[in-house]
């Protein structure tokens, strides 16, 4: 190979003649820490906590080292990482079989589990932030993030279709019966069309104006989900017995809502969507 000309300085060692070095600022420690620019701290942590209505926590098989809190064990977890410096804390329900149906109706009731535990977090530890997942699938008898037709017409390989603009309506309500139980964050999971913008129009005109809204933006139809709706019990099942007579088969995945790992561009058309 032939070797490179290098230059010299003046006192004859070789020199790139090149004014703006980078590594500079790698020098030392000293240096790499002033200009560090992401610096994560317990601050900037968000605490999934996962809960059920039962009177002791139970672990999750999936999710090793997890379990599905009680309002007591909830309590004390949520303490204990207060302690530690983490402020934030999001609310996943295991919601029991017998509240579920297609239109999620559990999931407006103000007595429902999870208000009664962000009341009780709020209670204990006024200044605990807390953030609430806004989605269907606990509360769904189909395991879906929305409701789902009786008919297959346009559907997926003949299956019944989720009904984007119905749903849309069932987040707006579990989102202010959330916001109204004294919750800081709504974080809708769903990957409805349309329903950042709906969601905020309801906060704001119901006087909840100073609850945020983080939205899984682009969420993907990912099997790393996997671990999380067996804690939730909300994967897509078989349509419940009360309706096997009348209704069309749920889809079996998420693929009509949740988007395609392939698709980069349509990551950002949905975040423009969102702002």
């Amino acid at each position: 190979l032939a070797r490179v000309t290098m230059g010299q300085d003046v006192n004859g060692n070789a020199h790139v003649p090149q004014h703006q070095r980078p590594r500079r600022n790698r020098k030392t420690e000293a240096i790499r820490s002033m200009v560090r620019e992401t610096i994560v701290t317990p601050q900037n942590l968000v605490l999934p906590l996962f809960v059920h209505d039962k009177d002791k926590s139970e672990p999750i098989s999936a999710m090793p080292g997890c379990s599905r809190h009680s309002i007591d064990s909830l309590l004390k977890e949520v303490g204990e990482a207060l302690e530690l410096g983490v402020n934030h804390f999001v609310i996943f329900p295991k919601i029991a079989d017998n509240l579920k149906d297609n239109l999620g109706t559990a999931a407006m009731d103000p007595k429902g589990l999870v208000p009664t535990c962000v009341r009780a977090v709020k209670s204990k530890f006024p200044n605990a932030y807390m953030w609430t997942d806004v989605a269907l699938d606990p509360y769904s008898d189909r395991g879906h993030d929305g409701v789902l037709s009786n008919d297959s017409l346009h559907g997926d390989d003949g299956h019944a279709r989720i009904l984007n603009d119905l749903t849309v309506e069932q987040l707006c309500k579990q989102a202010l019966c959330h916001a109204q139980a004294g919750c800081d964050v709504i974080s809708p999971s769903d990957m409805m069309d349309g329903r950042v913008g709906a969601i905020r129009e309801t906060l704001d005109t119901h006087g909840y104006s100073d609850v945020s809204i983080v939205s899984y933006t682009a969420k993907y139809a990912s099997g790393f989900y996997g671990p999380f709706r067996e804690a939730l019990d909300s994967a897509p099942r078989a349509t419940s017995s009360q309706n096997q007579d009348t209704a069309a088969a749920p889809p079996p995945n998420k693929k009509t809502y949740q988007m395609d790992p392939a698709n980069k561009r349509e990551a950002l058309r949905e975040a423009l969507l969102d702002e």
